[in-house]
């Protein structure tokens, strides 16, 4: 059996397969915290749908990954780290956008997820695309920033379990 490479020695095609992984990675995560997870037929938008039945409704998260790959010789410290910008084919207000973090030093195991609402999105006014930054460097790992902890593993599973936040008309789907 051949080693799997590293994610710096991966052609493009190799990416896609990386994206792959991170999608059942996240979807793994999903499934830990009691969630059901239903893949779609055809990847044309969301890679997944998770639900979930609580005490207090049903929750029903559509959910697109996008994975975070830290790339090689690029520096190891960073005050701010995420996605810009974030292609989203598809946008729906109760939906969820994952970004797993990984590294150089751990390409096949991500260090963190982060789970964030399109509310925890950012607009780039000038050219209106999606981005966050909820992680930070440090020696070459991402690290949850302070102010978005909430956003990362258990504690940003959690959240999708309330209500969202109502988005303003301007930003419905169409």
């Amino acid at each position: 059996m051949e080693p799997t490479p590293e994610i710096s020695d991966t052609p493009k095609a190799g990416r896609k397969l990386r994206d792959q992984f991170a999608e059942m990675y996240v979807a793994g995560c999903f499934m830990d915290a009691g969630w059901q997870v239903f893949f779609p037929h055809r990847d044309e938008g969301f890679d997944f749908i998770a639900a979930k039945k609580t005490s207090t409704g049903t929750f029903l998260r559509p959910v697109q990954v996008r994975g975070c790959y830290r790339e090689p010789g690029g520096r190891a410290n960073k005050p701010t780290y995420g996605k810009n910008p974030i292609s989203l084919t598809q946008r729906h207000p109760d939906m969820v956008v994952a970004i797993p973090f990984f590294s150089e030093q751990s390409p096949h195991h991500p260090h963190g997820v982060a789970y964030l609402r399109l509310p925890d999105l950012k607009t780039n006014g000038v050219k209106g695309s999606l981005y966050s930054y909820p992680a930070q460097l440090k020696d070459g790992i991402a690290h949850p920033r302070p102010a978005y902890e909430g956003l990362f593993g258990a504690p940003g599973l959690a959240r999708l379990e309330v209500a969202s936040p109502p988005l303003p008309p301007e930003e419905l789907p169409a």
